[in-house]
């Protein structure tokens, strides 16, 4: 039986930009050897921000990765959500 490797790699902070085609971003990239790529944002700093969720779709998707998110704060929490 063929052995699966799986690569995880966390990075946080920095911009992403349509104009900045990231070394960081590349380099992860040219860890995984496949042709299709997957990437999760994870949005705990930027709090959901739509926008900023836009950015990183577009910038990965123009790599040709598929781009999906997980989101931490859709919304606002009251005291005994948290608490669950």
């Amino acid at each position: 039986m063929k052995k699966i490797s799986r690569k995880i790699v966390a990075i946080g902070g920095g911009h992403l930009n349509k104009q900045n085609n990231s070394i960081i971003e590349n380099e992860i990239l040219s860890l995984v050897d496949k042709k299709d790529k997957k990437v999760l944002f994870i949005s705990t700093a930027s709090n959901d921000n739509e926008s900023y969720k836009k950015c990183f779709f577009d910038f990965f998707t123009n790599l040709n990765c598929s781009v999906d998110f997980l989101c931490l704060y859709e919304k606002n929490l009251t005291y005994k959500e948290i608490e669950k």
